[in-house]
């Protein structure tokens, strides 16, 4: 994976946009414990080496437009997302929601 950023941020220099990215240091692995316990999931290891080269960003977005997540940031989108009342969003969004195929999702 640092090789990987190596080229990355090579390229961003060519295009004179690393800085205005902001790429933040690399995060703890306590940090990566700490978010695996908070999700209750085992974080694949590609996603962990990307988050020890580099914890998201503070700069303008990466990827198409959007930012890389920090590892807090990720904390605080699966917090966001799980505050949804699934039965009532469901409810409401029943008109035009569809498994493809039939059955899969509900």
């Amino acid at each position: 994976m640092q090789e990987q950023w190596e080229r990355i941020e090579n390229c961003l220099t060519k295009l004179e946009c690393l800085d205005a990215i902001a790429l933040r240091p690399g995060a703890d692995p306590a940090e990566l414990q700490s978010l695996e316990q908070y999700l209750g999931v085992i974080l694949p290891e590609a996603v962990k080496h990307f988050l020890l080269v580099h914890d998201g960003q503070e700069g303008a977005g990466f990827f198409f437009g959007q930012q890389l997540l920090s590892v807090a940031g990720i904390r605080e989108q699966w917090d966001v997302w799980r505050s949804i009342d699934e039965a009532e969003m469901n409810e409401d969004c029943a008109d035009f929601m569809r498994s493809e195929p039939e059955g899969v999702m509900k």
